[in-house]
C-alpha cells in the first residue's frame, strides 16, 4: 500500500524503462496479494478452529490434495512474477540493429574505449 501511496518512486534510469518499473509494479501487487491472502486465511483458520469444550485436535502428518494446492499456486505466482520480467529483460539485452559495436577496457581511474576500425584504434 505504501509503494502505490506514496510520492517517493525509483529514480528514472533510462527513458525506455517504464517498463520494467511496471515490472516491478506488478511484483509487489502479486507478492502483497499473497501476504493478504495468507494473513486472512491464517485470521480463518484461529477463528474457526479455536479451542473449544468437547472438541479434539486431530493429528495429520500429511496431506497430498493440501501439498498439491499449495505447490501449484506457488508455481503460478512465481511465474507470474517471472514471465514479463524475462520478456522485459529480452528487450533490455537485445541490441538495436543500427547499435555501434565498440570495446571498453576499464582499471582503476582509468577507462579506455576501442572504437570500430574506421575511426579512431584508442581513445583515452
Amino acid at each position: 500500500m505504501f509503494h502505490f501511496l506514496s510520492p517517493w518512486y525509483f529514480t528514472p534510469i533510462a527513458s525506455n524503462w517504464s517498463s520494467m518499473d511496471d515490472t516491478v509494479t506488478l511484483t509487489f501487487v502479486v507478492t502483497g496479494l499473497g501476504f493478504v491472502l495468507c494473513n486472512a486465511f491464517i485470521a480463518y483458520c484461529i477463528i474457526k478452529f479455536r479451542n473449544k469444550e468437547g472438541r479434539r485436535a486431530e493429528y495429520e502428518p500429511e496431506s497430498v490434495k493440501m501439498e498439491t494446492w499449495l505447490t501449484g499456486l506457488t508455481t503460478v505466482g512465481i511465474a507470474a512474477m517471472l514471465a514479463p520480467g524475462l520478456l522485459i529483460w529480452k528487450d533490455v539485452v537485445t541490441p538495436p540493429d543500427d547499435a555501434m559495436q565498440l570495446e571498453v577496457l576499464a582499471r582503476q581511474w582509468n577507462w579506455s574505449y576501442r572504437l570500430p576500425e574506421r575511426m579512431v584504434s584508442w581513445v583515452q
